[in-house]
């Protein structure tokens, strides 16, 4: 029975698998076999029963009915807590087609059950998933959730006698996997067409430009300083100053007009942000000799603006997310040449670099995440006013303003400290990132956020344990390093100009499409329905619509440029063969909606490939 399980484990969790194996099931003693008074087979594990002792098949019936108050779609998820003898599993797998994610954190009980009860054919099951580590469930939910999708989480009730922190726990953390998810999709809708219009325009640019692996291990041994913009950096900013040669330094773009109004001119300058920046660096003039001493780290989507300025170096950093990179390194293999783990904010990518050029330090100033003494940034004129369930911000001279939910969170000095909502979502992403981290990060923000996985330390403090160094040193580059760039661009602008191409073509049939959509919509929407006339207008477009429908959710410009817009549809889209007339009416409206996205998507791309090709 055992092999049988653990041989479907082995293909999706082959750590769990590993761990089961290496247990002995004769050393297992706190879990015992009885017989329900219905006839079936239930457990206990020291001394509580894990299932009812009359019928555990009613129990896990009524367990789900309860729960469970609309139906589940495929794209759906339950997270069953507690497999026990496997009941309320089996209930939740029979009864929708949802994915199903067993959670069942006790190896003695897995280990245990596996050996006595055959679950091959479940697991064998795509839709089916079993983990016993927190972060593994929460990671799946982040991964398959999609804006739209159901999640319910079930479990054995006799759990809550022994695991009901973590219960909690868990269903705490998926909501805000969720909520998350939500925030980043709205954030994705804002700037996904303007980072693609950048990376467009940047690969017409003249610009010199390097590719950050190049920098890769140039700073090993040598401790970071990351300065981001929030207020606390004030406190730092003399120690910062008198101190700058003991750290390679790292500066967020926002504060860089702070710090170089006072003579703290950094190593790099990390730029992330898709939206216009350029007006955050105030006197550019008056700072041009200082941009010369510093080298740019730029994403290859932010703002184009940055191309502009006369900077020491400026490097080109290739994150994950950019769909435009990753098609054209398809056809260019080089070491230097790599997508890179991106950052949900600047302060993030500026760790990531760090890191990735082998810092064996990374020390934060600046980095609040919440409203310290009443201020989000170090040099913002903006007035802060803190009221019972809104945050207001404004210009001292009232020509601008804005209201944001309060938020609250956890502070490194203990306590509570009120934060914006996007603050937690970055302090989450945060979390994740260093939840498994081995290297020393500090935090000198000791009144800010408290972001676990850092140290919470004053720089004052950190300076007492950092020697002294050299300024930081460029390697050498040569025209090679340079020409990985002018290679990149010259195969950026091939994959364009065939994209153009394609796009002119799908553009050609758009119309024809979206008028066939409006007239089927517009016969569904009748009284009555009329099959006759609904296969007359929907049997000529039929292929038609397959086709358009693939190139637009299947194309990696239009995916990264309607990326909400297609996880809208994909998550609103119902497969049921068994449609009521009204459901049936929607997925077309559904397409069509996405249809006349994308056509102004496309129509707005082909007037940037004509101007930059």
């Amino acid at each position: 029975m055992f092999n049988k399980n653990i041989t479907e484990i082995k293909k999706k969790n082959p750590t769990l698998a590993q761990q089961l194996e290496s247990m002995d099931v004769d050393k297992i003693t706190d879990i015992n076999v009885y017989e329900a008074e219905s006839k079936d087979y239930i457990i206990s594990y020291k001394n509580i029963m894990l299932h009812s002792a009359e019928d555990p098949i009613r129990e896990a019936k009524a367990m789900w009915h309860k729960t469970i108050k609309n139906p589940l779609k495929d794209n759906d998820i339950q997270v069953v807590y507690g497999l026990g003898l496997g009941y309320l599993f089996k209930r939740a797998y029979v009864e929708a087609p949802s994915k199903v994610v067993i959670y069942e954190p006790n190896l003695d009980i897995l280990r245990f059950v596996l050996e006595n009860v055959d679950f091959s054919n479940e697991l064998a099951d795509d839709r089916v998933s079993l983990f016993s580590n927190k972060d593994d469930v929460l990671d799946y939910v982040e991964q398959k959730y999609m804006i739209g999708d159901k999640i319910e989480v079930l479990f054995v009730p006799s759990y809550i006698n022994f695991c009901k922190d973590d219960l909690i726990n868990l269903s705490s953390e998926i909501y805000q996997v969720v909520k998350d998810k939500n925030i980043d999709k709205n954030t994705s809708a804002l700037i996904s067409k303007q980072a693609i219009k950048n990376l467009l325009r940047r690969v017409s640019s003249d610009k010199e430009m390097l590719p950050f692996s190049l920098l890769k291990n140039t700073i090993k041994n040598k401790p970071a300083l990351v300065l981001s913009a929030g207020p606390s950096v004030k406190k730092d900013i003399e120690l910062i100053k008198a101190n700058k040669n003991k750290f390679v330094t790292f500066a967020v773009f926002p504060i860089l007009s702070y710090l170089l109004e006072n003579d703290v001119v950094p190593d790099f300058v990390v730029v992330a942000d898709s939206a216009a920046q350029l007006f955050k660096l105030k006197n550019i003039e008056k700072f041009q000799d200082k941009l010369k001493n510093i080298s740019l780290i730029c994403d290859s989507r932010a703002d184009y603006g940055f191309d502009s300025l006369d900077f020491k170096n400026s490097f080109l950093y290739f994150t994950l997310a950019d769909s435009v990179s990753s098609e054209v390194f398809q056809t260019i293999s080089h070491p230097n040449l790599q997508l890179l783990p991106s950052g949900s904010s600047v302060a993030l990518l500026a760790f990531e670099t760090a890191k990735n050029m082998g810092a064996s330090q990374i020390v934060f100033s600046g980095l609040d995440l919440a409203f310290v003494g009443n201020e989000v940034y170090a040099d913002s004129v903006f007035k802060i006013d803190i009221q019972e369930k809104l945050i207001n911000i404004k210009m001292p001279d009232d020509s601008y303003q804005v209201n944001l939910p309060l938020s609250t969170v956890e502070s490194a000095s203990g306590g509570s400290i009120p934060t914006r909502e996007d603050y937690l979502y970055h302090i989450r992403e945060f979390e994740k990132v260093l939840r498994n981290e081995q290297l020393d990060i500090i935090n000198t923000s000791l009144e800010g956020a408290l972001i676990k996985g850092m140290s919470y330390i004053s720089l004052e403090e950190v300076l007492k344990g950092v020697g002294s160094n050299e300024d930081y040193s460029f390697p050498s580059f040569k025209d090679e390093d340079f020409a990985l760039i002018s290679n990149y661009k010259s195969q950026t602008k091939k994959l364009l100009e065939n994209t153009k191409n394609q796009f002119v073509e799908l553009s050609k049939k758009m119309p024809d499409a979206i008028e066939a959509f409006d007239k089927i919509i517009a016969e569904l929407s009748k009284d009555t329905f009329d099959n006759e006339a609904f296969q007359g207008l929907f049997s000529p477009y039929k292929e038609t619509f397959a086709q358009i429908r693939q190139e637009i959710t299947s194309n990696y410009l239009l995916g990264a440029c309607l990326r909400s817009e297609i996880i809208d549809f994909l998550s609103g889209y119902i497969k049921d063969s068994s449609l009521s007339l009204v459901k049936f009416r929607q997925n077309f409206e559904s397409e069509a909606k996405l249809l006349k996205q994308a056509k102004i998507c496309i129509d707005d791309l082909l007037r940037l490939l004509d101007e930059i090709l």
